[in-house]
């Protein structure tokens, strides 16, 4: 199943400055699944691949859930300031 990926901030960095990715998960694939992908692709993302905040087609998830044929998972790392 195609999953769109967008990276944003530091992650984008660590991504080659990619903005977005199409990725072929098996069916029944997770968040968890699509992580441990990513980092065939985007080695650099190791340190906070899994540590990062995900979005299911727009929407903040928590944990581990089942991903879908068409989802787009944002990559949103932590965002610091004042």
């Amino acid at each position: 199943m195609k999953i769109r990926v967008l990276f944003f901030a530091s992650a984008r960095q660590l991504a080659c400055g990619t903005k977005f990715f199409e990725i072929d998960l098996p069916e029944n694939s997770s968040t968890s699944d699509l992580r441990t992908e990513i980092l065939k692709h985007f080695p650099a993302l190791e340190p906070v691949v899994f540590s990062i905040t995900l979005a299911v087609n727009q929407e903040y998830v928590d944990g581990e859930i089942a991903l879908q044929e068409g989802d787009e998972v944002a990559f949103i790392p932590p965002i610091s300031g004042g």
